[in-house]
């Protein structure tokens, strides 16, 4: 056990090198890199959809906020399928 976050740091720094650091980082993109692309098209989707509804004079934060509240819901269901939350 290390005593303290530059123990652990400098341990892993000498031990492994730089790129010690990065373990892991393939595994995070492999997520992060399809989640990211969908929910950038299903936001647009929504926020198409809700622009005839809500207009664009003055309103246009609340096209953002529902659309993002929405694709937040759908990918919560497409990335957590059949959880119990």
């Amino acid at each position: 056990m290390y005593r303290s976050v530059y123990q652990a740091v400098s341990h892993l720094y000498r031990s492994e090198g730089v790129a010690g650091f990065y373990r892991g980082v393939g595994a995070a993109l492999i997520q992060t890199v399809p989640q990211s692309a969908l929910h950038f098209g299903c936001y647009q989707v929504y926020k198409e959809l809700l622009e005839p509804l809500f207009g664009t004079h003055g309103k246009y934060a609340s096209i953002n906020w529902h659309a993002a509240s929405l694709c937040s819901q759908v990918m919560q269901e497409l990335m957590t399928p059949g959880s119990d939350r």
